[in-house]
């Protein structure tokens, strides 16, 4: 069966995220992600993804605190990978991250599968008080931070944003190794911190609408992998499936998306993800058209 995320996006009167995630998990779906927001400013102008603010509120939405939900989704499920679409990481101390991880993965039973990127909004860091600045810094120190603590008993670690020596943080992951993705641009500095420390690349909705883009990216990965000794077989690239309507835009036109599945596989894809964005008029105006729409995706990604 394809390995297909169904990415949540956020919560309101009509999805419900835990709920949402029980029905992928008893449709066999191969994971569940939900976006996220701490806190959003009023200034939107550095909203970078294509359309700008034609999104209208460039992700003011209502997001559940992630690692809240997902420990709620690893205590409600039996078999779906839990993961993100994205988690801001460098808003949280990193002693801190690997616990909530790690407490994920212990509840879960080895099942959580994070996704990380820096975010875009000047003002969702201000609020929480770390330096938008350093943000590329911090996220690569929290990750080698987790890994250490996640590797070995006691951990020490140092860098110029967190340190710590002979720490014990108990429990440990029930994965051997918790695969980490980056929702990150395709470029040789992002490839190298993935070669580095993490196990993926989470292409994000405007590289999956290039075939060109995907190919160009995965091989930036893959050529990192084999700079850095690993295997570039190895390598996950996870990537939106293009979105078609049918011909009213009533519903979705499921077999047209998932006969770029071949075509996206060729480029370097080996997971993939479609959305439920929360209250969509006309398509999902309740949680049976939503357990509809999961119970589709289904079916078609057992055709891969």
């Amino acid at each position: 069966m394809l390995k297909l995320t169904l990415y949540i996006g956020h919560a309101d009167e009509t999805a419900r995220p835990i709920a949402i995630a029980q029905m992928a998990d008893k449709a066999g779906l191969y994971g569940v992600a939900i976006g996220e927001h701490v806190s959003l400013g009023s200034d939107l102008r550095n909203y970078p993804y294509e359309g700008g603010l034609s999104h209208g509120d460039a992700g003011r939405k209502p997001y559940l605190e992630p690692l809240v939900w997902q420990g709620a989704v690893a205590a409600s499920t039996r078999n779906i990978r839990i993961s993100n679409c994205i988690l801001l990481a460098p808003l949280r101390p990193a002693v801190l991250l690997a616990k909530q991880i790690t407490a994920v993965d212990v509840i879960s039973g080895g099942r959580v599968e994070p996704c990380f990127g820096t975010g875009w909004s000047h003002d969702e860091y201000a609020s929480l008080g770390v330096d938008y600045a350093k943000r590329r810094q911090i996220l690569r120190d929290n990750i080698a931070a987790c890994r250490a603590l996640w590797e070995s008993q006691p951990a020490t670690f140092h860098s110029d944003t967190v340190s710590f020596e002979a720490l014990h943080q108990m429990p440990q992951p029930t994965q051997k190794r918790i695969p980490i993705l980056l929702g990150v641009k395709a470029n040789e500095k992002n490839a190298a911190l993935v070669a580095e420390l993490c196990d993926g690349w989470e292409t994000g909705p405007d590289d999956s609408k290039s075939l060109e883009k995907l190919r160009e990216g995965t091989k930036i990965y893959r050529d990192a992998f084999v700079e850095a000794g690993r295997n570039p077989e190895d390598l996950i690239v996870r990537a939106h499936l293009p979105v078609f309507m049918n011909a009213e835009g009533t519903w979705f036109d499921l077999e047209r998306m998932f006969s770029h599945v071949p075509a996206m596989r060729e480029a370097g894809v080996n997971e993939f993800g479609a959305g439920v964005l929360g209250r969509l008029e006309g398509v999902f105006d309740s949680m049976e058209t939503i357990e509809r729409y999961i119970g589709e995706l289904a079916a078609q990604a057992a055709k891969y």
